[in-house]
């Protein structure tokens, strides 16, 4: 019986085996493009590189498999691999930046909405009043990713000093704010600035590409403690620097968890999903502001379960806010994350325990302010 069920086994292997070669080997990058969808797509600045074959799905098995899997189970669409740029290959992250039943909703809402054909044919409409309007807008058939404070018509502030932009430029812009408007804040917060965000190399059709940073935080609590807490401080400069450190901008994380924060081989913290964020423009052009805009805002912990609770209106009637600190402590640093995953700085040395304990207390204190404080 043992042997049978060994031989039943061996043959299922390879079965499995010949099914995930078969089925990967049809996996075209060239397809997943969807070049047909565009103008409204997210661009096409790396299709060069991409029909080159520059730009390569990864070959190795457990790539193979994640690439696969991401393919048949309709995940997020992430895939794994490689970019040539002169003598050099870079790890990369492919994405179509939504699973496929949200891009038929996308499909079907541009339909409804602007009497777009299936061929996705290139539109009159002036789509640089349509952006004004949708970041103003937020339904349950077009969620606004992105809020842009205090004045959403304002968005020239996102395109990053791009001038003379064509019509076909602007339904890309629109495209990623409605599907997930990550590659505008990576172009934004340009990682050869030192922003702490991945290499964004362009878009091609509705696949973005951009750089593979490394290991998520999440994989890394089990190692030294020491260690852990130059990356606790790390994420703290990071927080600041997203509030402090643009000239004009502020971005404020609102999906921030121990699973979006990767660390390069060289150490370095970074933030992979901007999908989500809060953006105040802190310079702006209007002068209708409350009184409110010139104070600080400090954020009002609201205790639920396994949940990060938070009131976007609050942050962008203020021209400051500790929404950052606040995110980082409570989602990294705290025993209540909302993932119920541990805190980064769980289980210290037994020699620090006293310094611990004030550390525990002072992060809880982030989290939830007593009264006075």
């Amino acid at each position: 019986m043992n042997a049978i069920s060994t031989i039943l086994l061996n043959g299922l292997i390879v079965a499995i085996s010949f099914y995930v070669y078969k089925s990967y080997s049809g996996l075209n990058i060239v397809d997943l493009t969807e070049l047909d969808k565009c103008p409204f797509c997210y661009g096409k600045s790396a299709c060069t590189s991409l029909f080159n074959g520059n730009i390569k799905l990864n070959s190795s098995t457990s790539n193979v498999f994640f690439n696969l899997v991401n393919a048949i189970v309709n995940g997020k669409n992430v895939f794994y691999g490689s970019y040539k740029q002169q003598s050099m290959y870079r790890d990369i992250v492919v994405k179509k930046l939504a699973n496929n039943e949200e891009l038929n909703m996308f499909d079907d809402y541009i339909r409804t909405h602007f009497g777009v054909h299936s061929n996705f044919q290139k539109m009159e409409k002036d789509f640089k009043t349509e952006i004004g309007k949708f970041l103003t807008m937020s339904t349950e058939k077009a969620e606004v990713k992105l809020k842009l404070c205090p004045d959403p018509h304002a968005f020239d502030v996102l395109l990053n000093g791009k001038k003379g932009l064509s019509s076909e430029d602007y339904i890309h812009f629109y495209t990623m704010l409605y599907v997930n408007p990550e590659p505008i804040l990576l172009e934004v917060l340009n990682a050869s600035h030192g922003w702490p965000v991945p290499q964004y190399y362009g878009s091609c059709g509705r696949l973005a590409v951009m750089e593979n940073c490394g290991t998520r935080l999440s994989s890394l609590l089990d190692t030294d403690w020491c260690q852990r807490v130059k990356l606790a401080r790390d994420i703290i400069h990071m927080a600041y620097n997203l509030t402090y450190g643009h000239d004009r901008l502020s971005v404020y994380m609102t999906d921030v968890s121990l699973d979006n924060l990767v660390v390069s081989d060289d150490e370095v913290v970074k933030i992979v999903d901007l999908e989500h964020t809060i953006v105040v423009d802190r310079h702006p052009s209007t002068t209708d502001l409350s009184e409110s805009w010139f104070t600080p805002h400090h954020t009002h912990h609201q205790p639920c379960d396994q949940c990060f609770a938070y009131s976007a209106e609050d942050v962008c009637a203020h021209r400051i806010s500790d929404h950052n600190f606040y995110a980082v402590c409570k989602e990294v640093l705290s025993s209540s994350t909302s993932l119920g995953l541990r805190p980064l700085l769980h289980s210290p040395p037994h020699f620090l325990q006293g310094e611990a304990s004030l550390l525990s207390t002072l992060i809880e204190s982030c989290v939830d302010p007593p009264p006075g404080v």
